[in-house]
């Protein structure tokens, strides 16, 4: 079982830490940051596996209530185990427990009461599993009742998202435990829909890696990305089953969607970054990442466009995520759901909070939706900001 502790006193993480290890929890196992931004941060570079989160609910530092209204919004992530840390009072209860909240312990917290909670909510989530429809069924229901029927139409008025077209005439794939996949040269892309799979990848500049995938991760990304991979095995953790796309389909999809090259480069790079071997690691293209409220999106595009950076900037809000893509520079495309060009822009200048992504890489084909110069961009952007009336919505609030 994998667990977050966050607090903002390292000396109470580390209490913390030390009744999990009495209780029976490896120290591997155990994940600490001391704000909410940061929790998220550590999510992302772990890709969400975790089982549960133990949070310090009423610490305006760790901003406990928004990290948990940002987990349950966000569907897959809402079987990690939420315990909320906080003051006997019936009213902090409520509200942690009304945004999502697993368990709700007061402090002075019990250790034994703590162990407890986090074994119930390991039973939950091992009988949620055995609720679950098996991998091996849902395959034969793929295989044999939809394998010959045409791809369901988009809805009306949804946008043609990259990850939807991508999910758009996929072929499942099942693996019974223990099963060997090899992937070839030029093989197909795949993602986890249910199960884990060990990982092992050779790449073509020498290095190699061995890691640990789960539902919703990619398999063979690498090479979308521009990074040559020269073989890739993986053995299935227990029953498995995949999605997949030949490759050919992918770069087609890749071709009007930049932001996946970008996205599955950026994939590629973090797990170089965690899984290469001490000594044996390979130089690495270091992107820029953090928070909106500490560098504004004016002042954040001004710095890639004065560096002449290459690559798309994701902006998460819980509401949106927006992309704008830059070439030297040189923004040349926005995007935000289903919406493209230069208002999708001058909406981003206004977002007040957030997290930034900046995932680097060679130039590449994509659209074109901004016609004027970034500067020019900038200087609008800002007129219309000082423009709007003060009592105006955020575009949070909007």
């Amino acid at each position: 079982m994998r667990i977050l502790v966050i607090d903002k006193l390292a000396s109470f993480r580390k209490r913390l830490r030390g009744w999990l290890e009495e209780g029976g929890h490896a120290r591997d196992n155990m994940l600490e940051a001391s704000t909410g931004s940061a929790a998220l941060e550590t999510l992302r570079q772990e890709e969400f596996q975790v089982d549960a989160i133990l949070c310090e609910w009423e610490q305006q530092t760790v901003c406990a209530l928004d990290l948990l209204k940002q987990l349950r919004s966000v569907p897959g992530f809402t079987h990690i185990g939420f315990v909320a840390v906080g003051p006997p009072t019936p009213e902090a209860e409520r509200q942690a427990r009304t945004a999502g909240a697993t368990a709700y312990l007061t402090q002075p917290l019990d250790p034994e009461v703590l162990l407890q909670t986090l074994v119930a909510i390991e039973k939950s989530a091992l009988e949620a599993r055995k609720r679950m429809a098996s991998p091996t069924t849902r395959w034969r229901i793929l295989a044999n009742d939809q394998r010959d029927r045409p791809a369901a139409p988009p809805a009306q008025g949804v946008h043609q998202t990259a990850e939807a077209e991508l999910r758009r005439g996929a072929r499942s794939v099942y693996l019974a435990p223990g099963h060997e996949l090899r992937v070839p040269a030029g093989g197909p892309l795949y993602w986890i829909e249910n199960g884990q799979l060990n990982v092992v990848e050779s790449r073509q500049d020498g290095s190699r890696l061995e890691y640990r995938i789960g539902p919703g991760q990619f398999l063979n990304e690498a090479p979308f990305g521009g990074i040559p991979v020269s073989s890739l095995s993986a053995i299935a953790d227990g029953e498995v089953w995949l999605s997949c796309r030949d490759a050919a389909d992918v770069d087609r999809i890749r071709k009007a969607h930049a932001v996946l090259f970008y996205g599955f480069r950026n994939t590629a790079n973090d797990r170089a970054r965690k899984f290469q071997k001490q000594g044996e690691q390979k130089p690495l293209e270091k992107g820029l990442a953090g928070e909106i409220e500490s560098l504004p999106v004016g002042d954040l595009i001004g710095i890639l466009h004065g560096a002449r950076k290459t690559g798309v900037l994701r902006i998460q809000t819980p509401e949106r995520s927006w992309y704008l893509q830059f070439t030297n520079g040189t923004l040349c495309h926005a995007e935000c759901d289903g919406e493209v060009g230069e208002e999708v822009f001058y909406a981003c200048l206004l977002i007040p909070r957030g997290h930034f992504e900046f995932m680097i890489g060679p130039s590449v084909d994509g659209p074109v939706t901004i016609g004027r110069e970034t500067p020019a961009l900038l200087l609008e952007g800002l007129k219309r900001r000082a423009e709007r009336p003060s009592g105006a919505p955020s575009v949070r609030e909007q």
